[in-house]
């Protein structure tokens, strides 16, 4: 990202262009407050500590994937639980809904809708959690993970 902003020399606000334009007073200190937090932000992303991410904990993301990819979950709590089964088993998020025999389709690449439920960030790599048990790295985003399912499936389209 170009910069639009610098320290000036006197450790103020300075801008990287001419600003060339005939306003009020009150004008001015909202261009100098708007500055002064671009600033800020352009120092955050320099220093490293600024990710924009392409979503937000519990937005609904795609996944290209097969049914294996996905850990089964155990059905009930603890105590009262009576096994394990596919978290996309019986419900309308399965891509493979209209299958009878789920174990025919269990190494079929599909789209996989899920729910961000936690992004972990390490020194290089940023993650982010989903509800059904995987995890995909940010650089994923426009590969296997997409932020609607129209995205997701011209991928799988294009890839099959």
């Amino acid at each position: 990202m170009e910069r639009l902003t610098e320290t000036s020399d006197k450790g103020g606000l300075a801008f990287t262009f001419d600003l060339d334009i005939a306003c009020n007073k009150n004008e001015i200190e909202k261009i100098i407050k708007l500055g002064k937090k671009l600033k800020e932000y352009e120092d955050l992303e320099e220093q490293g500590l600024l990710i924009k991410l392409p979503c937000r904990i519990g937005d609904s993301i795609f996944i290209i994937g097969k049914c294996n990819d996905f850990p089964d979950r155990l059905d009930g709590g603890y105590w009262d639980a009576t096994g394990y089964y596919c978290p996309y088993e019986d419900s309308e998020l399965c891509p493979f809904l209209d299958c009878e025999d789920c174990n025919s389709v269990k190494d079929k690449l599909g789209v996989f809708e899920d729910t961000i439920i936690g992004i972990h960030i390490e020194e290089d790599n940023t993650y982010l959690i989903f509800e059904n048990g995987i995890g995909k790295y940010l650089s994923d985003f426009g590969n296997t993970v997409f932020t609607t399912r129209e995205e997701a499936e011209n991928k799988l389209n294009n890839m099959k």
